[in-house]
């Protein structure tokens, strides 16, 4: 005996709702077992789930406070379904006496079982055959159906619905119409449900497509009928309808054609289908049309952001049951630099390995390639050739990414670029942003006019449309907030504590040993107005100073030590420190800061002296890891200090490497990475270890 579970979506159908459920519960269903009958209201105003006169079970009301969309209310309704199929039923359809038993019937016979989902012959309340099977859409075929060629000349231009049958025969069609679906529960589940980005419209020309592609068969039945009104809902809202219709054809091209299609077809929502409509309307007489046709634009070009990006699509309900156990997650990063760029190499690239033995697959594509930096911090000009093919390759990785499970973006997709062009490129992936620094603030206090208007809210868009932010301090997590992000993750940068094993109980005679390690252009910005007091220090024999990174006649003139950074020696550099700085000055961009430099000096055993901007008085605890220095003269002291008492350095040398080892290394916030990773990819968390093998 087939086992049947019946879904109906209702919002403010009115009385057809009842019409509909008095026709299930009036069916013959012969040998067939309903198991249940699921109507999930989305958010009605009508009054039509109000004093529906049938027991439960097998009627089951699930109320929602808000309109989650048709896909996601039916994966709602279908999540905790056994029955051997699924009907997706529209409230303002009526079924015949025989229609349920006759369209399972049809499905079970021995002929069908590879059939995956079926429709039947749906009639208008004349009596009339609607012709709603339908021709799989093209980027093409939309748009010649927006300017009415599909009429005017349908043997060069086929509708999409299938006008020229008759309907009266059965036989397999590319698209049945989801006002009566009935598909095996095992093919829907194994589907994951409806794609949730549709709210309405388009998601079961999705379904069947997914079906075609899983290598199924959808058919329409024409031996079973049932009547069907049609708009039941939709109806009285035909600008919002138009609307819906010009949202789901541009997720559908996203989804199968690409960004070149998907902005074909936001051209012709916002511009070409309007005219058409409002020209038919002047036509007509119509200004109702005319204003439905415009209102309709005018919300489409609103909500272009949502449409940009699947990140704002939920995970399916029927997703979340499915993955109860962890699977293996596939992860495209999008990483500024190579391995020689530290925000890249620190915040992504280390990583890696533990990620691996999770089961979470990296691919990494920085958008530079390993000549810039080089060419940057050498002084020398920049190749706009290598620059353009930087942006040639990471659009061809943008248009081969749709396997992945989730975008991982560090600060921007596409440098320069208003975030509109840089979410059409995405073409509807998942994504989650990382930020190290106020990036934000490279656009918004830009010197130029047109950058800040184009571009200066530039990354509070992409937040609000990726699925979480992952932020390195505590004003990038306030910044984000007010950007509304979906979803913040506060990590440190950490380090790698595998590569420093320090042993500084063995003192060295002579000055003190000043350290500092960063880019030529942070020293220029950051450490030149330190010289001064570093210049004092060396001439009176009580310190030496070495600067890796970075160059400059100042320092050469101070008699300090320049040495190139690789990162292979870099650990022995660090070493040969004894005490290591992080001057800043005080400035929106610097409290951003995630206090690297620091970590790094504490995770070798250095004690620190810092300015007390930003992140910075986090890290440092004054006195008891290092000093916070303000002036010349703070400065000043706080070296003597360490230069006259070697047991201080070695104490706050330590105390700097337990604080990074429990809070500031790889282990300790890969955790917490791999967690926001799994959420913003849609799989489920890691199981905790059981009690067995905790030890």
């Amino acid at each position: 005996m087939p086992s049947l579970d019946i879904v109906i979506v209702n919002w403010n159908a009115g009385s057809l709702l009842r019409q509909c459920l008095e026709s299930v519960f009036t069916s013959d269903l012969g040998n067939v077992e309903l198991q249940r009958m699921v109507v999930v209201d989305n958010a009605s105003t009508d009054g039509s789930m109000d004093d529906l006169p049938f027991a439960s079970p097998p009627f089951i009301p699930i109320r929602l406070p808000e309109n989650l969309g048709f896909g996601s209310a039916c994966n709602i309704g279908a999540a905790e379904s056994t029955a051997d199929y699924i009907l997706f039923l529209n409230p303002d359809t009526v079924l015949g006496r025989d229609s349920l038993r006759g369209a399972l019937m049809f499905m079970e016979a021995a002929d069908n079982r590879k059939i995956a989902a079926s429709s039947i012959r749906l009639n208008d309340t004349a009596g009339v055959t609607q012709r709603c099977c339908a021709r799989f859409p093209t980027v093409g075929r939309m748009l010649a159906q927006s300017v009415g060629l599909d009429r005017l000349v349908p043997r060069l231009f086929p509708p999409h619905f299938m006008t020229e049958w008759d309907h009266q025969d059965t036989r397999p069609v590319p698209q049945i119409m989801g006002a009566f679906l009935l598909i095996r529960r095992s093919i829907f589940t194994r589907l994951g449900g409806f794609d949730e980005q549709f709210f309405v419209y388009y998601e079961d020309v999705d379904l069947c497509r997914r079906i075609a592609l899983d290598g199924g068969i959808c058919v329409h039945n024409a031996a079973v009928s049932a009547t069907h009104v049609g708009c039941g809902s939709t109806d009285r809202i035909k600008a919002r309808r138009q609307f819906y219709n010009a949202r789901g054809r541009i997720q559908y091209a996203w989804k199968y054609f690409g960004w070149p299609g998907s902005l074909a077809l936001a051209l012709d929502g916002l511009l070409i289908a309007p005219l058409a409509r409002s020209l038919k309307g002047v036509l007509n007489a119509s200004l109702t049309a005319i204003t439905d046709a415009v209102q309709g634009s005018l919300m489409l070009w609103a909500d272009l952001p949502n449409i940009l990006s699947r990140g704002n699509r939920p995970i399916s309900s029927l997703e979340a049951r499915s993955g109860s156990e962890a699977r293996p997650i596939s992860i495209l990063a999008l990483t500024r630099y190579p391995r020689q760029g530290a925000s890249s190499r620190t915040r992504f690239l280390n990583y890696l390995p533990a990620l691996k033995a999770e089961g979470i697959d990296v691919t990494v594509s920085p958008f530079f390639d390993e000549t810039y930096l080089p060419a940057l911090y050498g002084d020398r000009k920049v190749d706009s050739g290598a620059i353009l093919k930087c942006y040639r390759r990471r659009l061809k990785v943008l248009h081969d990414a749709q396997n992945f499970d989730l975008i991982w973006v560090e600060k921007e997709i596409l440098p320069w670029i208003p975030s509109i062009v840089e979410q059409f490129a995405m073409r509807g992936m998942p994504f989650i942003l990382d930020f190290d620094d106020a990036w934000f603030l490279r656009y918004a206090t830009h010197p130029s006019p047109l950058v800040r208007a184009l571009l200066g809210k530039k990354f509070e868009h992409l937040i609000q449309q990726a699925r979480g932010v992952i932020v390195g301090n505590s004003v990038l997590t306030d910044w984000a907030r007010k950007a509304h992000a979906r979803e913040i993750v506060q990590l440190p940068t950490p380090v790698d504590l595998d590569r420093d094993h320090p042993d500084r109980s063995a003192e060295h005679g002579g000055p003190i040993r000043i350290g500092w390690i960063g880019t030529p252009s942070t020293a220029e910005q950051y450490l030149r107005p330190l010289l001064p007091t570093l210049e004092e220090l060396i001439s009176e024999g009580i310190a030496s100073f070495t600067v890796i990174g970075a160059s400059h006649a100042d320092f050469t003139r101070i008699g300090a030590t320049t040495l190139p950074w690789r990162e292979a020696d870099e650990v022995e550099q660090l070493y040969n420190f004894d005490v290591g700085i992080m001057p800043l000055t005080d400035d929106p961009w610097t409290r951003g800061k995630c206090a690297f430099k620091l970590i790094q000096y504490m995770a070798v055993g250095l004690p620190v002296v810092a300015s007390p901007v930003g992140m910075n008085n986090t890290v440092v605890q004054h006195g008891i890891n290092g000093f916070l220095a303000n002036s010349r003269e703070e400065w000043r002291e706080a070296i003597l200090t360490l230069a006259r008492t070697p047991a201080l350095r070695s104490r706050m040398g330590s105390e700097g490497r337990n604080l990074v080892a429990r809070e500031y290394c790889v282990s300790a916030v890969y955790p917490r990475l791999s967690a926001a990773l799994r959420k913003a990819a849609g799989a489920p968390p890691l199981a905790a270890p059981s009690s067995q093998n905790k030890a």
